[in-house]
């Protein structure tokens, strides 16, 4: 099929060329400070996505496993629980390979039951019948919120596998292009300047439905479809980086360790994981 490796090519080229100009802007401190370990955030990204992509998924699921579980793991580094909790920290774990087992047969009513029915009913109840301490509350969230990303939305780059050839690499490449102009501008953050971060998002928006419906063919969407996804892609990127930022501010992280710190881990992943349902699921539900 031709044209699936048109858009890797395009997802390498477009890395291609926004690495050196993040590697340069990064030279400028400030904002920019974050654009170098940005891209090689990117790099990894690619190589998955083309892995689950191209690769047969005996190979590439049980690597998107590998990579969920080094990511949850690194998420309970950074927000660490009570030790009473580690039976719910072992059940997020292991619903690892649950919530892949339904994506590798491509049903979402399968993953809805394992995460959304199984473990945001069950992580409440192992968190309430260990010895009461106070913290129940700021557990749940933490927990709740990393099953949320970390499974739950990770999941969804495993369903993509099934939608049509080329649908993950065109993600990747509006997902990437619409994330640019937002670190350029700077994030909108609550109590901060939102006119410059408003551009950005703006501009965001409109590049990412520009180079959707641009290569939409390419995996068999029609251009319409493939704009309003990147522009939907774009709006949820946005949405994940509010929630990484007030994560962050809620660990008392500084603005600098939150891009360049321990803390980078949640901006550099959280937003693009955050826009995978939502792109997985209107060209599911609506372009098919």
């Amino acid at each position: 099929m031709p044209a699936v490796p048109d858009l890797v090519w395009i997802l390498a080229a477009t890395l291609a060329l926004v690495a050196p100009f993040a590697i340069l802007a990064g030279r400028r401190g400030g904002r920019y400070r974050a654009l170098p370990g940005w891209i090689g955030a990117w790099a990894q990204f690619a190589i998955l996505i083309v892995a689950l992509s191209r690769l047969s998924p005996t190979i590439s699921f049980p690597l998107l496993g590998l990579v969920m579980f080094a990511a949850l793991k690194q998420y309970f580094t950074l927000t660490p629980l009570r030790p009473q909790d580690r039976w719910a920290i072992l059940l997020a774990y292991v619903s690892i390979p649950l919530a892949l087992w339904p994506t590798w047969a491509g049903s979402f009513g399968l993953l809805s039951a394992a995460t959304v029915i199984g473990l945001f009913l069950l992580i409440p109840v192992l968190l309430s019948i260990v010895p009461r301490q106070a913290g129940l509350l700021d557990a749940l969230g933490r927990l709740l919120l990393g099953v949320l990303v970390f499974v739950f939305c990770a999941a969804h780059f495993g369903l993509m596998t099934r939608l049509p050839h080329g649908s993950l690499e065109l993600f990747g490449i509006t997902a990437l292009l619409a994330d640019l102009p937002q670190r350029l501008t700077g994030r909108i953050r609550p109590g901060e300047e939102r006119a410059r971060p408003m551009l950005g998002l703006i501009a965001s928006v409109i590049v990412a439905a520009l180079v959707g419906a641009a290569l939409a063919h390419l995996s068999g969407t029609a251009s319409l479809h493939g704009g309003v996804a990147g522009a939907l892609v774009a709006l949820a990127m946005a949405g994940g980086s509010l929630v990484s930022d007030a994560v962050a501010q809620d660990l008392l992280r500084t603005q600098s360790d939150a891009i360049l710190g321990r803390a980078a881990f949640l901006d550099r992943t959280l937003p693009v994981i955050y826009a995978a349902p939502i792109f997985y699921h209107y060209l599911r539900a609506v372009a098919s």
